[in-house]
């Protein structure tokens, strides 16, 4: 919709009205750069600043990197405008054509079946490698985990087909799009938030991979191409969003070709204005005073955080200040547009922090080594519950309180004391150089590949931090069924010189 606007200076009134025509879609911002030698256009892309089209900025010459145009005179409006002080500023506005030729209506290429179809016949694949897992990616054919480990000469390989996709099944997806070309149906691609942006997306589902030992039902894939113009066809994100179904994006260069998945821009047009007699200032005095009152009001709402240790063991002491502006110390305009920068960018003053104290609160450790204190972590779909002694559980909330929980292993000492005469490496090491212990758990849920009991070995590390509660758990699969979970705590830290140069258990009465 083409509207008529009418743009008074500084929102006060003026002794010159100006009309122009402007699609309200098109977003406009008014700037005082000062005054210059002539007015030049340096486009800017919202994502890219300064390398790509988008909105423009009306700059001088001198400040004008190399490579830009000048825009001609017919490709600017100019007019001046009076403030209530009889300030006068010529304030330059660029024209701009709301319609760039690219939306769908003008596009005649090939659909976005029949692009990304190119990149399946190609048979290329993109590969992300984790901790343990590897995620192979063959465009247009399969999603694969896998692991491989040396066992001598020969390389074992532990896989799972997380979804397939073939030929037929693209076949049924042009077969779809041409019936909704014949009938005029147009459908605009869903978008997903990335890195702040919503980017359209195409999906293809990849169904029939191996079989899921949790639901009894074969792992699928939603595999969503966005367009990315430095992509390489790379897989940008994994994550498991429901029980052995998962999501993967992936960035692509291909579909850019397609207007309706290139991602929005913002676009923000810049008008210009410049004082018109010699010596002015920068800004009408009105508009530098209302920035000033608008900083006095912002500064005194403005608060800080400043911590410190507390009195006991583990506790924060925070205490909320206001934060310091010098108002009255502001001098000129140069100044204030530092201080409103340093305000909105949030560059405050750093506090003075000092040091936690130590840990070590005996009531927590004492219900740690009793298998009253469990530690939790995991990121992703599963997380991780161990309770020292005890046992560890995996485990999914869902909404409505539902949860599912598979129990990963108990602890009993005559299996572990059998565990370590099997594994003598995993007794303690002597002295300073025991960074670890190996606790083992046995007999948990039945597993469905192999018929017997899971089983885990948790690896207790120290970890150093500042809040006690800190704590990182992470899982392996090494084989099918036997878990590695490692677990980092500050818990850990004052417990490890305790433990038993044999069995590597922790007395319960240490803190007695």
């Amino acid at each position: 919709m083409v509207t008529k606007i009418i743009i008074f200076a500084l929102m006060c009134v003026t002794t010159i009205t100006a009309y122009y025509d402007i699609d309200d879609s098109l977003l406009y911002k008014i700037e005082f750069p000062g005054s210059g030698k002539s007015s030049q256009i340096i486009t800017e892309d919202s994502s890219s600043p300064g390398t790509g089209t988008g909105s423009e900025t009306v700059g001088d010459s001198s400040s004008v990197g190399s490579g830009l145009l000048d825009l001609a005179e017919k490709d600017l409006d100019s007019v001046v405008v009076t403030s209530v002080d009889n300030e006068q500023y010529r304030c330059t506005i660029p024209k701009v054509n709301a319609n760039d030729g690219s939306n769908s209506a003008d596009y005649t290429g090939l659909s976005v079946l029949g692009i990304l179809e190119k990149m399946f016949t190609q048979q290329t694949c993109a590969y992300r490698l984790e901790s343990y897992w590897t995620y192979e990616l063959c465009h247009g054919k399969h999603l694969r985990q896998y692991h491989e480990e040396r066992d001598g000469k020969s390389i074992k390989v532990q896989e799972y087909y997380l979804g397939k996709f073939t030929k037929e099944m693209y076949d049924s997806l042009v077969v779809e799009n041409d019936k909704d070309v014949a009938n005029g149906i147009t459908r605009h691609p869903p978008t997903k938030k990335i890195e702040g942006l919503n980017m359209p997306y195409h999906e293809i589902l990849m169904t029939d991979g191996t079989l899921c030992d949790l639901n009894k039902q074969p792992r699928r894939t939603r595999v969503l191409y966005v367009c990315y113009p430095a992509g390489k066809n790379e897989i940008y994100s994994f994550k498991e969003v429901s029980t052995c179904e998962y999501e993967v994006v992936v960035l692509t260069n291909v579909l850019c070709s397609h207007p309706n998945y290139k991602p929005e821009e913002s676009k923000e047009h810049s008008i210009s204005c410049r004082p018109v007699a010699e010596g002015q200032a920068r800004k009408p005095a009105k508009l530098t005073k209302m920035e000033v009152d608008s900083l006095k009001l912002r500064s005194e709402r403005l608060l800080e955080a400043h911590l410190s240790g507390g009195d006991k063991p583990g506790q924060v002491k925070i205490e909320i200040r206001p934060v310091q502006v010098d108002i009255d110390g502001i001098d000129g305009e140069e100044d204030l547009q530092e201080t409103i920068d340093r305000i909105r960018e949030g560059q405050w003053k750093e506090s003075k922090r000092e040091p936690f104290k130590p840990l070590m609160d005996p009531q927590v450790v004492k219900q740690f080594l009793k298998g009253e204190y469990c530690l939790y972590g995991g990121s992703g779909w599963w997380k991780y519950e161990f309770c020292y002694g005890k046992k560890v559980d995996q485990y999914h909330e869902e909404g409505g309180g539902k949860k599912t929980v598979i129990n990963l292993g108990w602890f009993t000492e005559e299996d572990h004391l059998a565990w370590l005469e099997k594994h003598p490496s995993k007794k303690p090491k002597e002295g300073t150089n025991r960074k670890q212990v190996s606790i083992f758990y046995s007999n948990g849920e039945v597993c469905d590949l192999t018929g017997k009991p899971r089983q885990i070995e948790v690896k207790l590390k120290c970890k150093i931090a500042d809040n006690p509660s800190t704590c990182s758990l992470y899982l392996l699969e090494p084989r099918n069924c036997e878990f590695v979970l490692g677990v980092q705590s500050p818990l850990v830290c004052d417990l490890l010189p305790h433990a038993d140069p044999q069995t590597g258990l922790f007395p319960v009465g240490i803190v007695d």
